[in-house]
């Protein structure tokens, strides 16, 4: 009877075994149909896996792999470029304690013919240059506080910055 019973016994055995094997088998087919579907081919076609045991590895450290990271990310290359707008904003409206001088000039022709060269009463050419200046010396702090938010501004992007550098170090130190 204990023969029989484990008979028994090795015969479920082998039969969960073949069920298992054909439960992993169409987990497989399930999955090389979401990667055709990913690479956007047929959902029947077959393909073949190739073994990556061959490829080899290269040596990489952490650091070379997170200063690769810093300078090539593009959401770095975008927020070293809102920085440098900023520097630029603050620059902008520091010029504003400093006063303006502009230099005008003007001609014009005057002539009742196309080519305006015949003027019976004035002249038919007029030139004029000018120059401009304008300071403003009191304006109630309104210069120092559009420094004083844009500098704000800066500041908090440089902390968003270092956020986001911690988090892709994190991301690399994980895939590492």
């Amino acid at each position: 009877m204990i023969k029989y019973n484990d008979l028994l016994r090795a015969k479920v055995a082998l039969a969960n075994a073949r069920q298992n094997r054909e439960k992993a088998r169409a987990g497989v087919n399930i999955a090389v149909s979401h990667l055709n579907i990913l690479l956007d081919f047929g959902i029947e076609k077959k393909i073949e896996v190739e073994d990556i045991s061959k490829i080899t590895l290269t040596d990489h450290d952490l650091l070379s792999l997170t200063n690769i990271a810093m300078e090539y990310r593009p959401v770095f290359k975008v927020l070293r470029l809102g920085l440098k707008n900023l520097e630029k904003r603050i620059a902008l409206e520091k010029s504003a304690y400093y006063p303006k001088v502009a230099l005008i000039g003007c001609y014009e022709r005057q002539g009742d013919n196309f080519a305006a060269s015949n003027n019976d009463f004035s002249n038919d050419y007029n030139a004029s240059i000018s120059l401009q200046a304008s300071w403003i010396f009191f304006d109630s702090g309104k210069t120092k506080s559009k420094i004083s938010t844009i500098s704000k501004d800066y500041k908090a992007l440089l902390s968003k910055i270092k956020g986001i550098k911690d988090r892709v170090k994190l991301e690399i130190k994980t895939a590492f």
